[in-house]
């Protein structure tokens, strides 16, 4: 829990990759590699991802809100290209050879082949699947604390309407790679909001 914390910490970076401090931490403390690590770390936020997108897929049956379904249609182009980048050895055969030819680069050869391998075990149906799920129980959550504060300040949207402007928002600024997509998530949650009444 530690470790999990310490990581959210750092998770206002580009893309969250302030959380790869997790693979710091377990290398110093249990001695274990960054390459077997730090695959561990983007496929968490590759779940995440993928459970907000099932969540919005899900909520688009009941209310066609436009803004989520570019935000869906691009968030899955996203996932799909990440999922052939990282599950693709033809990538990282190309990135092992282009650091064998940089010497300051060439301790980190086997890393490669040690994120190969936890990528491909990452990526296997089952544990893919259970990683998802849990994804999917913790965002619900999220949306739930989200609906509720929206309560609270008396902005009373149904729980469906809160969650795609809550989600739609956070997809946004994820895609852009700010720091916890700074702005982004912010202003296009007041635009959808203000689009909403």
């Amino acid at each position: 829990i530690l470790i999990y914390l310490s990581g959210l910490t750092l998770i206002s970076t580009p893309g969250g990759i302030g959380t790869a401090i997790k693979s710091q931490i377990l290398k110093r403390k249990f001695d274990q590699p960054f390459g077997k690590t730090l695959p561990v770390i983007f496929i968490e936020r590759f779940t995440e991802l993928i459970a907000i997108l099932i969540i919005l897929t899900f909520f688009l049956i009941w209310n066609q809100m436009y803004e989520s379904i570019i935000v869906v249609v691009i968030g899955y182009c996203f996932i799909i290209i990440m999922y052939a980048v990282s599950s693709n050895t033809n990538i990282f055969t190309f990135f092992k050879k282009l650091f064998l030819k940089i010497k300051k680069f060439e301790k980190f050869i086997t890393s490669f082949d040690t994120s190969r391998d936890s990528f491909s075990k990452l990526f296997e149906f089952k544990t893919l699947g259970e990683s998802v799920f849990w994804s999917i129980i913790a965002k619900i959550s999220q949306l739930l604390a989200a609906y509720f504060i929206f309560q609270s300040l008396g902005i009373n949207l149904d729980l469906i309407l809160s969650g795609q402007i809550y989600y739609t928002s956070l997809v946004l600024g994820s895609l852009t790679f700010l720091p916890s997509g700074l702005i982004v998530t912010e202003s296009s949650m007041i635009g959808l909001l203000l689009n909403h009444g």
